[in-house]
């Protein structure tokens, strides 16, 4: 499969979550990635990755049992570009 030409943010599964959260990501090129789970007020309540990796396809798990119940957003930063995508969290 060929790397994307941009970097890509897919819709966090399942959503809402009660337990795991996967991530899915795709790199147009090897570089670092940074994930965060950030709260609706911008604050980073979370750091889920933030190492090199290759291109193509990329997938990061989140356990969502040390988080309240609430909206948050999933921020990924990578190949000079960020990315958000909107997460429910139910208990």
């Amino acid at each position: 499969m060929p790397s994307p030409a941009v970097l890509m943010l897919h819709q966090p599964v399942p959503n809402p979550s009660r337990e795991l959260l996967q991530l899915r990501y795709e790199m147009p090129e090897r570089g670092r990635a940074k994930f965060e789970i950030v709260s609706v007020m911008g604050g980073v309540v979370l750091s889920l990755m933030d190492a090199v990796c290759g291109p193509g396809l990329g997938v990061a798990t989140v356990d969502s049992h040390a988080l309240a119940a609430g909206i948050y957003f999933v921020r990924l930063e990578a190949a000079g570009r960020t990315m958000t995508r909107r997460i429910v969290l139910v208990k």
